[in-house]
């Protein structure tokens, strides 16, 4: 006799997602609503740059940005109304690669 998962609880399987910082379960739900921070200790979510910056930046904020393939994106734009200028690296850079000189 074969046992088939349904498809409904595979897909909600799917929307827990392990804490690299605490290994605590997160639902994908409260990982948005958190900000892709773990509730649990504060570890940060791995996510892209530009997604990242759309969680930090102001959403009337005109965001200005220029792509750097090899490293992430440096933003001008607002937070909590004061004028910024962020740098954010991609998920997948190492440290060690990123050439700060300008």
């Amino acid at each position: 006799m074969e046992m088939r998962i349904p498809t409904d609880l595979e897909e909600n399987i799917n929307r827990w997602h392990k804490c690299p910082g605490c290994q605590e379960l997160v639902f994908d739900y409260e990982l948005e609503r958190d900000l892709y921070t773990c509730r649990h200790c504060g570890n940060l979510f791995p996510l892209l740059a530009i997604n990242r910056l759309e969680h930090l930046l102001d959403d009337e904020s005109e965001i200005e940005s220029r792509v750097d393939e090899e490293s992430g994106i440096i933003a001008e734009g607002r937070i909590s109304g004061r004028p910024t200028c962020l740098f954010i690296s991609d998920i997948n850079v190492r440290p060690d690669t990123i050439d700060v000189s300008f």
